[in-house]
């Protein structure tokens, strides 16, 4: 069975307040995709290949500068400097010599209550249609720092209160402007997991581990939960099976490599997993309307490589 050791990087820290659940998922160690042996130009564009979350992520540069890839395109940080990023926003950060780190939170209303709370505050953060940059802000990205460094030696309830409050505090100095809101990715689905850390799990086995030969049995045993709530979380989060999650990593990655590299057709949907040409071919023809080779021909037409 695969052992994934990246699920044990993240902290999980929760706390109820008001009419709020709320937590939140610290990365203790950031790690890059290598997961092709002996292709590193494999690996580097595997890499850099967007994804999405189920939560809101906020990222802080603390030294040098950081550059995430977006769908609403490059987002550039420098030290002190800190971005929200929505659930649901495709997004990467590319690997780069710059010091810096990243949480992700969610939160569901825990009560009915008709005033405005400490939900509808969060929601004015989170609920925005595209990333939001707040710029030079060293105080809050070196409070932000040293809660991360410091985390294990607080109760979970008080790195939770205390990460709370910092984005009551982005809020409420009105650091996000122009912020278009948008309902669709409300946390009020009832339908949605709340459990970020199985969450994050979740999507990092789908991220790091979509070339290996994984199974559904083997990754609910991993998350500690049966197979059939395995089916019912990965349904809810991305609205198909865990195969054709896995086979649309395949292709979306096989696709970037067409496009940036000259590897071989051959070799390409073996680099991605696939175990069947015919399989392989099927599947891309089903997203792209053509063939492989058809499509990276289009490709280099339309960008005039030769």
């Amino acid at each position: 069975m695969e052992n994934y050791m990246y699920l044990n990087d993240t902290c999980e820290y929760s706390i109820r307040a008001e009419d709020v659940s709320f937590s939140v998922l610290v990365n203790k160690i950031q790690r890059e995709i290598n997961s092709i042996e002996n292709n590193p130009e494999m690996s580097d564009t595997i890499s850099k290949i967007m994804h999405t979350h189920a939560y809101t992520e906020l990222f802080i540069c603390i030294n040098g500068s950081a550059l995430i890839n977006t769908s609403f395109g490059n987002i550039y940080l420098h030290s002190g400097d800190l971005l929200l990023v929505p659930a649901g926003v495709q997004h990467i950060k590319i690997p780069d010599s710059s010091e810096w780190a990243s949480i992700g939170f969610t939160y569901f209303k825990s009560k009915k209550i008709k005033q405005r709370g400490l939900y509808y505050r969060l929601e004015q953060l989170c609920l925005c249609e595209q990333p939001q940059i707040i710029r030079n802000q060293p105080e809050l990205c070196s409070e932000i720092h040293k809660l991360l460094c410091n985390a294990s030696t607080y109760s979970a309830e008080v790195t939770a209160l205390h990460m709370l409050d910092i984005l009551l505090r982005i809020n409420e100095a009105n650091l996000c402007e122009n912020t278009v809101l948008s309902s669709k990715y409300s946390t009020t689905d009832k339908d949605v997991d709340k459990d970020i850390n199985r969450l994050a799990q979740l999507e990092r086995i789908f991220e790091l581990s979509f070339m290996q030969d994984i199974h559904p049995l083997e990754v609910a045993s991993q998350l500690c939960i049966s197979e059939r709530q395995l089916n019912r979380i990965v349904r809810s989060r991305f609205g198909t099976t865990f195969h054709k999650v896995i086979s649309e990593r395949r292709i979306t990655a096989a696709a970037q490599l067409l496009m940036t590299t000259s590897f071989s057709v051959e070799d390409i949907c073996v680099a991605v997993g696939f175990n069947s040409k015919s399989v392989f071919y099927t599947a891309f023809h089903r997203k792209y309307g053509m063939t492989p080779s058809e499509f990276r021909k289009k490709q280099k037409n339309m960008f005039g490589i030769s």
